[in-house]
């Protein structure tokens, strides 16, 4: 698809627009309205205007702009192009007709209105100003009329009045005033701005700079798919939320284009030298400039400071802060800063960098004045000052940038100058990227400081470095077994050795996630040995960890929650919060595995708020992200779901967490009938995996979903195909969760027919692998419960079994599904009673919950049982109170429809193909009664539908 320069679809501003609605609106029923737009420049205020046109259905807009041109520019400008299209559009006899005196007064302004009437000073302008009112009053007579005034800030003083009049004085219902002005340049509008006052007429509105998914929503449209996190990250910073810095920066390097620098710049000329010398040494200093530092810096007295900033402060380039100044973009303080000289540059960030080493409170900026001044030796040293500081603050990122920095500036002396060697730098900066989620870093410093130290001298830090390394590869489910291996080797075995005891924890979970417990068990009870016995808090939270993990698997009859409680326990004491964070994840799998969503989900939301408290919302937040979304989920809480993947996909998790994010939520979109949005997921799911380290990574939920999606569109020899490749290439008992897979592999079988030859052989295997493989606890022995009853063929008692244990779960999908099967068993037995009972909570369920695809089966299936429809099929689509059935994505299609956006844009907004925008529409309609889209919105919202 072709990129675009300007996003097609309009984001955000909903409140805005409502307001604007609700002006013209009065303005219709109740008599002339005024608003007034307010916001920097390249906020949006004129596409604000546009969209607001655009959506207009029962009045016109005609439009008129101030041109920049000075004080004493041409007057009247924006009210002579409005009606010089008048008479364009209307014909200058009706134009003339519409006035007291044919047009007279308006004929200075365009003389094919015929000849100007006599008379000049205040006489002349009131005729003027009451033809501009008459004209505008006889329109609103005609038709509803919305009159936008742009660029207001650039007015020049007959505009200004003659604007204020119109406000002042339009009375007749029908006509709307709209001016737009940029707040930075409003100073000569403060008269105009007093008049108007802020009565019942006057609607004042302020367009605020876009949020991060606000920029990720006008990136993605422009360039028509989801847009690169990390880019909408790096855009949304460099931009500050300013959509028209935003369409500037797309594609854009780190230097300022060309068209923005001049429009950011374009004011500067017109200042003092003094006070364009004061921005250049502003601009030295950062976005933040203290006043004490910018004192320093540009070596001015009090007084001949204060006198130069104020003009800076008066045209918002600078705005006042807590102890001095801020720049009002950091593109503009880019701008400037890219025009500061050579010679200029080093010496105002020498005077910064001096003025910050007496203070010592500053070491990151020291650092970064020290390098921009070209001072190697003092930058290295505050660099490595300031990596510790970060660390300190549990500003991984921060901490991970310093050290890259150090590593850069590193000569053969500065050993001797840090009291350090450069492995120990790697070393450090190989820890912060544990903790920052940068993976891929990790592992290439890793190797880079194996290549430094001898394991014949250094086997301890050897050893160390092979254990993260190690656990780095095992985060994007790469084998570290080789490395672990290898780190046991340079240690001693018959000694008690906090490293072994850290590679023997991690050895021991690896061991778990296979299954493999003959070698787990004395793992985990070596680790937690070594860790009592050195009394390493973390080597025994470790072994603790994994002994819990064990009983779970090995079926112990020893509780599992006393060793993890004392694990995180200790892990809290020593302040290891990325340990404390692993022992949740593990936590929360076990209260999984026993269908403990409710608690599983509080100690994840626990663990995230502490991960973004602490630095690591990257890193593990993310991963606890999914078991966080994945027990709202099978709670029924798919909206809350979807705001947590939302969430956590924002912070550009690593690869690895970013796939386990997509897979639920693709699995999302499946459920709700988005087919297209889920096979986008999968599909980047599958970009990220195959070629990948680990081909194999997330692989029985990737199966599930491929075969979920292919039934969902109607392909159910696709999903059987896709079963058959999995089994034929893959031994599904070393998966590390097959029971995801096993549940949807035998609906799909039942689906296909259980007297088809054609899947006899895999019916076989998948029932052998269910019989087979453990399912401890009572979520894995629902899900066991459940693949039987499908291969079976269950009758209607197994499946009622069935739906009782989801029941008692709490999971209201799978017990929808489940009561459907049990309708279809109680169908085959002659009860249509039983059935009827079942299909209707089925229905009541799926609707409640959006599934899509499943209440068009429930349906289908009342339908070829021939139910009453008092029953199932009459509650498939509810009532209004309950939103009329709509589903999540329908709710997200109706907002947009209430907005008056076509197909099209509909599918541009939310990543879709036009068809299926117009797949949602159709099946709105009806269940909203309504015969067009805008009686749709109507009814929506007379019914009081949130569509926000």
């Amino acid at each position: 698809m072709s990129r675009v320069v300007v996003s097609p679809v309009f984001v955000g501003r909903d409140e805005q627009l409502a307001a604007l609605t609700a002006a013209c609106h009065q303005s219709i029923t109740e008599g002339a309205t005024v608003a007034l737009i307010a916001g920097e420049a390249g906020i949006g205020k004129s596409r604000m205007v546009e969209e607001f046109g655009r959506r207009l259905t029962d009045a016109r807009a005609i439009t008129g702009e101030c041109l920049e041109l000075g004080a004493d520019g041409l007057p009247y400008a924006p009210f002579v192009a409005i009606v010089r299209r008048l008479v364009r559009e209307l014909g200058a006899a009706r134009v003339a007709a519409l006035t007291p005196d044919d047009g007279q007064a308006l004929a200075a302004w365009l003389p094919a209105l015929g000849t100007p009437a006599d008379g000049d000073g205040l006489a002349g302008k009131g005729r003027l100003f009451e033809e501009v009112l008459a004209l505008f009053e006889g329109l609103a007579a005609e038709h509803p009329t919305v009159v936008v005034v742009e660029d207001l800030h650039w007015a020049d003083p007959a505009t200004r009045e003659l604007f204020l009049f119109l406000a002042r004085n339009l009375q007749r219902p029908g006509i709307m005033i709209v001016g737009t002005y940029r707040t930075e340049e409003a100073a000569p509008l403060r008269p105009l701005l007093s008049g108007l006052g802020r009565g019942a007429r006057t609607y004042r509105l302020t367009l605020e700079r876009f949020s991060r998914s606000e920029v990720g929503r006008q990136l993605s449209a422009i360039h028509g798919r989801e847009a690169d996190p990390a880019t909408v990250t790096r855009i949304h910073q460099r931009s500050d939320g300013i959509p028209l810095f935003v369409e500037a920066l797309d594609g854009a390097g780190d230097a300022t284009p060309d068209s923005l620098r001049d429009l950011l710049l374009s004011g500067l000329t017109q200042l003092p030298d003094r006070c364009r010398s004061v921005l250049r040494a502003a601009s030295a200093i950062g976005i933040k400039v203290p006043h004490a530092l910018l004192t320093t810096a540009i070596g001015l007295d009090e007084l001949a400071l204060e006198e130069a900033l104020r003009p800076l402060i008066e045209r918002e380039l600078l705005l006042v802060a807590d102890d001095g100044y801020a720049f009002r973009h950091a593109l503009i303080r880019g701008a400037v800063y890219e025009g500061l000289l050579p010679g200029e540059r080093t010496r105002l960030h020498t005077r910064c960098a001096e003025a910050l080493l007496a203070d010592g409170s500053q070491p990151a900026e020291l650092a970064a004045h020290w390098y921009a001044a070209g001072n190697p030796v003092k930058a290295l040293a505050a660099a490595w000052e300031a990596a510790a500081a970060a660390a300190r603050s549990y500003a991984y990122a921060e901490q991970l940038r310093m050290l890259e920095r150090v590593l850069e500036l590193w000569r053969p002396e500065s050993g001797p100058q840090l009291g350090i060697d450069h492995a120990t730098v790697l070393e450090r900066a190989v820890d912060a990227c544990l903790h920052a989620g940068e993976i891929k870093r990790g592992i290439e410093l890793v190797s880079a400081a194996l290549a430094e130290l001898t394991p014949a001298t250094a086997p301890e830090r050897a050893a160390a470095l092979l254990e993260i390394r190690g656990r780095l590869k095992l985060r994007t489910n790469t084998d570290g077994n080789d490395d672990l291996q290898a780190a046991l080797r340079l240690l001693p075995a018959d000694e008690p050795n906090v490293i072994r005891g850290r590679v023997l924890s991690i050895l021991a979970s690896v061991r778990l996630m296979y299954g493999d417990l003959a070698a787990a068990g004395p793992l985990a009870e070596e680790t937690v040995r070594i860790g009592r016995l050195t009394g390493d808090r973390l080597v025994l939270a470790r072994g603790l960890t994994s002994v819990a993990s064990y009983r779970v698997a090995s079926g112990d009859e020893q509780p599992w929650e006393p060793p993890i409680a004392e694990a995180a326990e200790l892990a809290e004491q020593a302040g290891d919060i990325d340990l404390l964070m692993t022992i949740t994840m593990n936590q929360c799998r076990l209260l999984a595995e026993f269908g403990q969503h409710e608690q599983c989900a509080t100690a994840a939301r626990h663990a995230i708020a502490l991960g973004q408290r602490f630095g690591l919302e990257r890193s593990r937040g993310a991963m606890l992200a999914t078991h966080l979304a994945e027990s709202q989920i099978l709670l029924g809480h798919w909206r809350d779901a979807r705001d947590v993947l939302l969430q956590a996909l924002s912070v550009d998790p690593p690869v690895g967490y970013r796939a386990a994010l997509l897979l639920l939520r693709g699995q999302l979109d499946t459920v709700e009938g988005d087919a297209e949005a889920a096979a986008t997921a999968l599909a980047e799911v599958e970009s990220i995996v195959v070629g990948g380290p680990s081909p194999d990574m997330f692989l029985a939920i990737r199966i599930a979903n491929a075969c979920q999606l292919a039934a969902a569109q109607g392909d159910l020899g696709g999903s059987v195909q896709v079963l058959r490749q999995a089994l034929s290439s893959h031994d599904m008992s070393t998966l590390e969760d097959p029971w995801r897979l096993l549940p949807v592999g035998a609906r799909m079988l039942r689906d296909a027919g259980a007297r088809n030859p054609d899947v006899a052989d895999i019916r076989a295997e998948v029932r052998a692998l269910v019989e087979r493989l453990p399912a401890r606890g009572p979520y894995l022995a629902a899900r066991q419960a459940m693949a039987l009853a499908e291969l079976d063929g269950g009758d209607l008692s197994t499946w009622d079994t069935v739906v009782a244990q989801w029941r008692t779960l709490t999971q209201p999908y799978e017990t929808a599904q489940s009561l459907a099967r049990a309708a279809e068993a109680a169908i085959v037995a002659g009860d249509r009673p039983a059935a009827q009972t079942r299909l209707r909570e089925a229905a009541e369920i799926a609707a409640r919950l959006g599934a899509v695809p499943l209440a068009r089966e429930i349906a289908a299936l009342g339908s070829r049982g021939r139910l009453d429809r008092s029953g199932a099929e009459s509650t498939a689509v509810p009532s209004e109170s309950s939103e009329f059935g709509l589903t999540p994505r329908e709710r997200d299609v109706l907002t947009l429809i209430a907005k008056g956006l076509s197909n099209r844009q509909i599918a541009q907004e939310l990543f879709i193909s036009p068809n299926t925008a117009g797949v949602h529409v159709s099946r709105i309609l009806p269940k909203l009664g309504a015969a067009s889209r805008t009686e749709a919105a109507a009814i929506a919202h007379r019914a009081g539908l949130d569509l926000r």
